[in-house]
């Protein structure tokens, strides 16, 4: 037969997973304080850097800008 847990396992249970969630949760939270200290963006480019303490801040991305021609009308194009 299957035996079923008791209430008391189920609550044991539950507190340890709330408990391990809790930890999880303040890693989560210090793991985020160090990204956002290791990232920089630049409001102006939108150039994201990272910083080290031992290192120049190194360019890990940079939004480009496609300036395109104008586009010719119908007329233009000599149909």
């Amino acid at each position: 037969m299957n035996e079923s847990p008791t209430y008391r396992e189920l609550l044991a249970a539950n507190r340890q997973l709330v408990a391990e969630n809790e930890l999880l949760h303040k890693e989560n939270a210090k793991l985020n304080g160090l990204v956002k200290d290791l990232l920089e963006v630049d409001k102006e480019t939108k150039n994201i850097e990272v910083i080290s303490a031992n290192k120049a801040p190194k360019l890990v991305f940079q939004e480009k800008k496609i300036v395109a021609p104008p586009c010719l009308s119908l007329d233009e194009k000599g149909a």
